[in-house]
């Protein structure tokens, strides 16, 4: 007697949960390296620079992040929800030619504004940084528009190799040039060598772009650079609430206290980022998948999985964060005896970031099906918070002060989005218990 046979769907599972955790080990594999890369570049920095000259790259670096992000337009977040769930060539031309004709135009203005309003931004102690940032930012701009397509064509390792692998393996070849050369230990000097870095990541995305689009096809029809704006706009607000999200404390610093400051509160902050690891890891790999399962309506599966990798970040998360808690005094001494002072500021650092894993992927879990706008409303409560905070406890507290303000902003914006993916998809996005909202 024949067997039943069992449904597509149910067939596929297995074979596409196999691919989900053989890329998930993949992507993990590269952030624990590229994250090791780029530790190990700020802490040279750091010794090479000193406090202050390190506090000025780092301000100097996270003004252009912040530029590059407003640059991209919300396209990254774009070609990765709408390349994921209908992966096509047209829609990938499409995209990229949109982005090719704005993304550099956005970035070029930006940094020239930065670099015209530099000296009303913060006190430098030599040179001028800020000039490096013309070339910078219209070249981290594009590098993150081309790994965003790279990810929603499914190849997040692809993806993962140019910038946190490659962009720092260069700049730590050229600093170890520049100090053979004995060129001046500044930060200019650093910001000039890391330009070259991003230039030589983009030309690699663009090589790995031309080999990964699929084969050229007509498209019935041709979707508009407006259209994709247009699209692409509830993004936008996203991704500046979030890059605001993480720069507001270092800017903040650099403007109220001063470069030393910004350059100890930075060194925390690269601890604690270290944390976001399994994290950000998850998400390349799942969000394409969040997007498909929403797409076709497959609810109880999209549930298993949010909940599943939320389970599974948090294992790998907490431990180190314990850790990093337990040792963060003689962890900051490795950058200088300076930073020390930015202990207390590392362990509430520390604190936040357990708070973002436990709330599991729900940035992406509303950016990938469709509630941009929910996530973006959000993202911007938890920015006006930071900001405000900021302003309160900076002068008051300095650096903890900043950690505090962050430390705050993120339990209570993670808070927020877990209950709006709740209200809105009727799902449990966090490890914790079986709630999920009925009818």
């Amino acid at each position: 007697m024949d067997q039943p046979t069992p449904p597509a769907d149910a067939a596929e599972r297995p074979s596409a949960a196999a691919r989900l955790l053989g890329a998930g080990a993949g992507v993990f594999a590269l952030r624990i390296l590229g994250l090791g890369l780029g530790f190990g570049l700020h802490l040279g920095l750091a010794r090479w620079l000193g406090t202050e000259e390190y506090g000025v790259y780092a301000l100097v670096w996270s003004w252009t992040l912040l530029g590059a992000s407003l640059s991209r337009l919300g396209l990254p977040d774009l070609a990765v929800r709408e390349l994921g769930a209908n992966p096509g060539a047209p829609q990938t031309a499409e995209l990229l030619s949109t982005a090719r004709t704005a993304v550099p135009v956005v970035a070029t203005a930006l940094a020239a504004v930065l670099w015209g309003a530099a000296d009303f931004l913060v006190e430098l102690p030599s040179g001028d940084p800020f000039l490096c940032a013309l070339v910078l930012m219209p070249l981290a701009a594009w590098v993150g528009v081309q790994e965003a397509v790279l990810r929603g064509l499914r190849r997040p390792l692809l993806a993962g190799l140019p910038d946190p692998i490659l962009r720092p393996a260069v700049t730590a070849s050229g600093l170890a040039i520049a100090l053979l050369l004995a060129w001046p230990r500044n930060a200019s000097t650093a910001l000039w060598i890391s330009a070259a870095a991003v230039l030589v990541a983009v030309a690699a995305t663009t090589a790995m772009l031309a080999r990964a689009r699929p084969a050229a096809a007509p498209s019935p029809r041709q979707t508009s650079h407006r259209e994709w704006l247009l699209a692409a706009a509830p993004l936008l607000l996203l991704g500046i609430s979030a890059v605001v999200q993480r720069r507001t404390d270092v800017l903040m610093l650099g403007s109220l206290a001063g470069p030393r400051e910004a350059g100890i509160y930075t060194a925390a902050a690269r601890y604690a980022e270290l944390l976001l690891l399994p994290l950000h890891a998850a998400n390349v790999v799942v969000a394409p998948r969040f997007a498909e399962l929403h797409r076709h309506a497959r609810h109880d599966e999209l549930q298993r999985l949010a909940r599943g990798t939320a389970r599974g970040v948090a294992v790998l998360t907490l431990p180190a964060a314990a850790a990093l808690w337990w040792l963060r005094e003689p962890l900051l001494g490795w950058f200088g005896a300076e930073f020390t002072a930015g202990g207390a500021a590392l362990g509430w650092l520390a604190l936040a970031q357990v708070a973002n894993v436990l709330a599991g992927s729900v940035t992406i879990l509303l950016a990938m099906t469709g509630h941009s706008r929910a996530a973006a409303e959000t993202g911007i409560l938890m920015a006006v918070l930071n900001v405000a905070a900021n302003a309160v406890l900076i002068p008051r507290y300095g650096i903890t002060g900043a950690a505090l303000a962050t430390a705050a902003s993120i339990a209570v914006g993670n808070g927020l989005l877990a209950w709006r993916v709740w209200r809105l998809l009727g799902i449990n996005p966090t490890g914790l218990g079986g709630w999920r909202r009925s009818g």
